[in-house]
């Protein structure tokens, strides 16, 4: 990329503003911040690509990198698939927690899926969503982590004034393996049976 972009005239130092090169440690040395990754474009709801997911193809960590706030990005502002949603009219969204989780959902026929952008829920996320509708399902994983993250979530929806329910994914299964194991259909009668914030609290 970075030879590729350096050929259409652009130079080291806007590329890494741009969050697509970083600066080695050998004095004057750059290199592409997703190599050897695959990448996950994120698209505003004015079909701009604004910034990058990249999931590594190898053991690299951290699995997941996002392109960090730049002039133009900031992942507080956005969320993964908006740009999918637009003009749709959909009664409703479901919110996920990564790339793979929206795609899997989309391919089983699941087309209202967002994700957050490796962070928390944020105020300005839940504003973006009222924009499109005036209720929200949390599909996080099943995990602690997953639980913890949906609980903190709720809340930040709620106070925006949207209508909130959560799908509760058996076995700590994630949306992204449900969904290719069991198929949308089957995700969906999840959804059918999803449970109120003050359900899921309790539960909790």
């Amino acid at each position: 990329l970075l030879k590729h972009m350096k050929t259409k005239g652009f130079a080291e130092k806007e590329l890494i503003s741009a969050g697509l090169a970083v600066k080695g440690q050998k004095e004057g040395s750059c290199y592409d911040a997703y190599r050897d990754r695959v990448i996950f474009p994120i698209i505003n709801t004015y079909q701009r690509v604004l910034g990058f997911g990249a999931r590594t193809m190898g053991d690299d960590t951290p699995k997941y990198l996002n392109t960090g706030d730049t002039p133009i990005f900031n992942k507080r502002n956005n969320l993964y698939a908006i740009n999918l949603q637009k003009g749709e009219h959909n009664a409703d969204l479901i919110m996920v927690e990564g790339y793979m989780d929206v795609i899997s959902l989309y391919k089983a026929g699941v087309k209202n899926a967002v994700a957050s952008l490796g962070t928390a829920l944020t105020q300005q996320q839940a504003r973006l969503i009222k924009r499109f509708v005036p209720r929200v399902y949390i599909s996080y994983d099943g995990d602690s982590a997953g639980q913890n993250a949906t609980l903190r979530g709720l809340d930040i929806l709620a106070k925006e004034g949207l209508e909130v329910r959560v799908i509760v994914i058996p076995n700590g299964m994630d949306p992204d393996d449900y969904a290719r194991k069991f198929g949308g259909e089957e995700y969906l009668s999840l959804k059918d049976k999803a449970i109120t914030l003050n359900a899921f609290k309790l539960d909790s």
